[in-house]
């Protein structure tokens, strides 16, 4: 498989490269001009000769031998662009291009690739400042290490200056001392690679999170974007505090209703984000029973986005059976959260890390059933 270019940025002065198109090349300054002669120089780019153009084809000039950069930088399928502005060519390089991969080849090069990358940062380590490593902007904060591509910096720098902001927020719903290890953050555009590499999700392998802004952008603008950020750090608190894989395996691989739903109501309720606007998507405390209430019935419409059959729902993980149906999950935290205490609802999840079965779980932390407790849930949101 064609092994992908580095994302590095490399800029050169343009007073190393005077030699672009003519026959003849002239350095200059305010002191001193020259006159030289190209001569037959010979490439080999992985042992294969190529061609310079015959009138740039390069020169020896006092023992120093000059190339055609943009020959050169080609063969190397790089990109040169020259900026008049401030005297500079930099070189960028060419999105790889291959007629034998495909998208899910392509995919999986940009996430190894990422995972690279983290590495990287993790053996060299990193300042409290910014520091550009292989093409990332990395910013360190008192809990995440977030990296940017140069065009995601450019237009999504404030999910660094907020980051902290969001986590305090989170803290109270997790507690403060949740997160003992830093988490990850690798924020990209949608250029080269990464125009198939689309999709944010939280990798409690690596204890690191992906995010897609510009496709989160086009949702609803800013308001999604810091609602998907908030909901993956969310995740990751979820598995710093009680172990995903270990609720996966208590559930059986069923979380969605518990981990997708928790999320959810963190970024929208806690952290006050909307996700697809505040017209339809309201967030923070206007995310009252009135509203759950009506959204419920409005999504059960025939028209709804995945219409629930709650004749069929007498335990939570029923409704992992509609696993694109997050509001459901998330109305289930609004209910557990408004009727019973907080710390109530987080022992659930210390019985599921402990390995307790629902049945077990439900009872120790509520002192009811699951079947109970759902029948109350239907009944209070008015989908019995």
């Amino acid at each position: 498989m064609k092994k992908r270019q580095s994302l590095t940025r490399i800029t050169v002065a343009f007073t190393l490269f005077a030699v672009i198109s003519t026959g003849v090349a002239y350095a200059s300054s305010p002191e001193t001009s020259i006159k030289v002669s190209f001569s037959n120089i010979k490439y080999l780019f992985n042992g294969v000769e190529k061609k310079a153009p015959e009138n740039n084809k390069g020169f020896i000039y006092n023992g120093t031998t000059y190339v055609p950069l943009r020959f050169v930088a080609e063969s190397l399928n790089q990109n040169v662009k020259w900026n008049g502005n401030t005297n500079t060519i930099s070189m960028i390089p060419q999105e790889a291009t291959s007629t034998n991969s495909t998208d899910a080849e392509k995919l999986k090069e940009a996430e190894q690739r990422i995972a690279e990358l983290e590495q990287q940062l993790k053996d060299q380590g990193t300042s409290s400042s910014a520091t550009a490593q292989d093409g990332w902007i990395t910013y360190e904060t008192k809990n995440l290490m977030l990296h940017f591509t140069p065009k995601a910096d450019q237009r999504f720098h404030y999910l660094y200056t907020e980051a902290e902001d969001i986590l305090k927020a989170q803290d109270q719903f997790f507690g403060s001392d949740t997160l003992k290890k830093k988490v990850d953050v690798w924020i990209h555009d949608s250029d080269g690679i990464f125009k198939i590499d689309s999709g944010s999700f939280h990798n409690p392998q690596h204890n690191a999170i992906k995010l897609a802004v510009e496709e989160n952008y086009n949702m609803a603008g800013d308001e999604s974007v810091r609602f998907v950020f908030a909901h993956e750090l969310a995740h990751a608190y979820q598995h710093q505090k009680w172990d995903i894989y270990k609720l996966g395996s208590t559930l059986s691989g069923r979380t969605s209703w518990l981990l997708e739903g928790q999320a959810d109501y963190v970024a929208k309720k806690i952290n006050g984000y909307s996700q697809y606007g505040p017209s339809s998507d309201p967030a923070g405390d206007k995310r009252d029973l009135t509203y759950y209430k009506n959204e419920l019935k409005r999504r059960n419409s025939a028209s709804g986005w995945s219409p629930i059959d709650w004749n069929k729902i007498t335990s939570f993980t029923d409704l992992n059976s509609y696993p694109d149906e997050y509001f459901s999950f998330e109305s289930m935290v609004f209910f557990l959260e408004q009727n019973y205490s907080h710390e109530q609802y987080l022992d659930l999840l210390n019985e599921f890390s402990k390995g307790s079965q629902p049945a077990a779980a439900f009872q120790n932390a509520f002192g009811k059933s699951e079947e109970a407790l759902v029948s109350e849930y239907k009944k209070y949101l008015g989908v019995e």
